[in-house]
C-alpha cells in the first residue's frame, strides 16, 4: 500500500475517491486474510471467504459507480441500499475482528440511533429519515465511511 500511495502522490491517476476504495478494498481484504490465517476454528474459513467476496463485490460496485453514487447522494437505487447495508456490515466485521466487541458494539449504537433516533425524548432525538437515506449516508453515500473515516 505504501508503494500505491508513492505512485499516485507522484502520477495522480485516480480521484480521491477512488483512492479511498481501493484502499478500503485492500485494507479489508488484509483484515480477513488476516483472520483467515490465525482462525482458532477451522470450520470458520468460509464465512471468511464470504466476507472476502463481499469486499470485492461492494468495493468493485462503488469503484464502476463511483460518479453516480455521487450524483445520487441521498436518493439511492434498490441495488444501491444492498450494496450499501453489505458494506456497513463488512466493515462492522472488520472492526469487531481488528478491535473487539467493545469499538463495533460503540458504533453499532450510532448506527441504531440514526436509524431510531427519531423515537427517542425530545433534546435526544433527530427528525425522521427513510432508511435508504441513512444506509446512503453511511455506506455508499460517499460521507459516511467513505467520508472522514478513509480521510
Amino acid at each position: 500500500m505504501v508503494a500505491l500511495h508513492i505512485v499516485v502522490a507522484l502520477y495522480p491517476f485516480m480521484g480521491s475517491v477512488e483512492l479511498q476504495n481501493l484502499h478500503l478494498g485492500l485494507a479489508l481484504t488484509l483484515v480477513f486474510l488476516s483472520s483467515l490465517n490465525s482462525l482458532k476454528r477451522r470450520n470458520w474459513w468460509p464465512f471468511i471467504i464470504i466476507l472476502l467476496g463481499a469486499t470485492w463485490i461492494v468495493t468493485a460496485y462503488v469503484a464502476a459507480r463511483y460518479e453516480y453514487l455521487e450524483l445520487s447522494a441521498g436518493l439511492p437505487s434498490a441495488i444501491d441500499v444492498i450494496i450499501g447495508v453489505a458494506l456497513v456490515l463488512v466493515v462492522l466485521e472488520a472492526v469487531r475482528q481488528s478491535w473487539g466487541m467493545l469499538f463495533t458494539v460503540i458504533i453499532a449504537g450510532f448506527v441504531i440511533y440514526f436509524f431510531w433516533g427519531q423515537y427517542l425524548p425530545r433534546g435526544l432525538s433527530h427528525p425522521p429519515l427513510m432508511p435508504s437515506y441513512v444506509v446512503s449516508r453511511l455506506g455508499i453515500g460517499l460521507s459516511g465511511i467513505y467520508g472522514q473515516f478513509l480521510n
